[in-house]
């Protein structure tokens, strides 16, 4: 395994044509790291409103509320790590499709490069 792959912000890394270009992680870094903050944040910050308003478990007593229905309060936590989890792979998601744009670009930046010389 390549070391380098797991550095947050990107790393060097060739093209087809064997150009180097600097490769980008900061898309799925940045946006793991604001949804990791956010969930985390009624933890931390306990008897703070606003992280109560951003806490899963309030999230999703106030979806049921809307569709009337009820959660068990034994099912709050359960549901709760799951909508973390699913947090966490859309952001992981998202992140790789914005790390993909911007790689994209830069692979086409260095082979025009070596194309104009």
């Amino acid at each position: 395994m390549n070391i380098s792959k797991l550095n947050p912000a990107g790393y060097e890394s060739r093209t087809q044509q064997g150009n180097k270009y600097k490769k980008s992680n900061i898309g799925k870094t940045a946006l793991i790291g604001t949804i990791a903050a956010v969930d985390a944040s009624p933890y931390i910050f306990k008897n703070n409103a606003v992280a109560e308003i951003l806490s899963t478990g309030e999230l999703l007593k106030d979806v049921a509320k809307m569709f009337k229905m009820n959660i068990s309060p034994k099912m709050i936590k359960p549901f709760t790590a799951i909508g973390i989890a699913l947090d966490l792979v859309f952001a992981f998601a998202i992140g790789q499709s914005i790390d993909n744009y911007i790689n994209h670009k830069r692979i086409a930046k260095a082979d025009t490069k070596t194309d104009a010389k």
